[in-house]
This record gives C-alpha cells, structure tokens and sequence, in this order.
C-alpha cells in the first residue's frame, strides 16, 4: 500500500478537513485520505495519480505539493 504527504495550502478551520477528505477520498486509486489541520497535511494512501490529487485540490481552492523526505 503507498502513501504520499502532502503539504497543504488554503485551509484554516475545521471544516477544510472534512471538505479535503470529501475532495481527494473519490480519486481513481485513493483507498483513505487524512488531513492534518495542525501541520497542513494531507496523507493519501492508495496507488493514485499525484496530479489528480493536485488538480483536485485546486479545484477546492485548496494548494496541495508532494513533500519529499
């Protein structure tokens, strides 16, 4: 199973997290999706696209970028 963080831009409240997760939790290839509201994280566990996962959280009004170790 793989899972990607991403660093998060645009969220500021608790309800960004449920918002996130109804975003990114539908992509091709997304078995989970957790948002960190304290670090701005998003966890993404699944084989899926990277930039699906990006344009969809543009489409959210939301920034998303792969961190890298």
């Amino acid at each position: 199973m793989s899972e990607t963080i991403y660093k998060v831009g645009g969220a500021g409240c608790g309800a960004c997290i449920l918002k996130i997760q109804n975003i990114v939790k539908p992509l091709t290839g997304v078995e989970d999706a957790k948002f960190n509201l304290k670090n701005n994280t998003l966890t993404v566990i699944g084989q899926h696209e990277h930039d699906d996962v990006v344009t969809a959280m543009a489409g959210g009004k939301f920034t998303a970028e792969v961190m890298v170790d």
